[in-house]
């Protein structure tokens, strides 16, 4: 398991943990604190939103050769369902890789729901 905090302090004080990642395809979990939780005492959207935009961005960051970055230009999300649990998995894949522009698409899910699902646009940058 990769330490997200090395690579983005802010992802890392969520408390994202990337469990795979290669070649353009990322799985992270999100283990859900009360801090974490809307009134409703669901995951936040914000919350949905930042998971999606770590694993999307992690899944374009594979696929990158050095001296290379990239910045998340658009995050088109539908929120689906809300469920109860402990624990958010979102799984990301990058289809697209141009020259400047990378596209990937997210699914978060828990408890066997899928509860969002994204589209992620990237501009590609040299660092």
């Amino acid at each position: 398991m990769m330490d997200v905090g090395l690579v983005s302090p802010f992802l890392g004080l969520v408390g994202l943990r990337v469990e795979e990642m290669k070649d353009g395809h990322v799985r992270i979990t999100l283990p859900l604190r009360g801090e974490l939780l809307n009134s409703m005492g669901v995951a936040h959207g914000g919350v949905i939103a930042t998971l999606i935009d770590g694993a999307a961005g992690a899944a374009a960051y594979s696929t990158l050769e050095q001296g290379k970055t990239s910045v998340t230009s658009d995050l088109n999300i539908s929120y689906l369902k809300n469920v109860s649990c402990d624990v958010l998995t979102c799984e990301a894949e990058v289809y697209h890789r141009g020259s400047s522009i990378l596209r990937a698409d997210a699914i978060v899910t828990a408890k066997g729901a899928t509860l969002a699902k994204a589209n992620v646009s990237f501009v590609i940058r040299n660092v």
